[in-house]
């Protein structure tokens, strides 16, 4: 049985090709400042959920909102 946590980080980037999350994301939403960037188009999860690789280097403010799981 596992549990579903949330959380919600910001990076302060300039020309960053990747941001590394605290916990595995199940569900994800990304933004830069306002503007949602596409999965598989603007960006890919890596296996475990943690490192989200951009498709072009991106600037300025990333915010990603996700959900993650941990066992009971």
């Amino acid at each position: 049985e596992v549990k579903k946590y949330n959380a919600v980080e910001t990076f302060n980037v300039s020309g960053a090709s990747s941001v590394t999350l605290s916990d595995g994301a199940v569900t994800i939403l990304v933004k830069n400042g306002s503007s949602t960037l596409t999965p598989e188009v603007d960006y890919t999860l890596d296996s475990v959920g943690k490192t989200v690789t951009f498709t072009t280097n991106q600037s300025g403010t990333i915010t990603v909102d996700y959900d993650y799981e941990k066992p009971l």
